[in-house]
């Protein structure tokens, strides 16, 4: 599957462009498990979970990943 089947489109790229140096790669949230998240990009699905930071920050589950993010 392609990300552009997945929404990602110029929009996106331009946004991204900023952080495009920093050997990042885009990814778009497919599906949620508790707090492991499978993750489409452009080399195929990945697992992924949070940083301890941003869980810890976390206030409610609005601040958490959500699929088709």
């Amino acid at each position: 599957m392609k990300l552009e089947q997945l929404g990602w489109n110029s929009f996106f790229i331009e946004s991204f462009k900023q952080y495009d140096q920093e050997e990042l790669t885009v990814g778009r949230v497919i599906l949620e498990h508790k707090h492991l998240y499978r993750i489409m990009t452009e080399y195929g699905e990945l697992l992924g979970d949070l940083a301890g930071r941003l869980r810890f920050n976390a206030v409610g589950r609005e601040d958490f990943p959500a699929v088709a993010q």
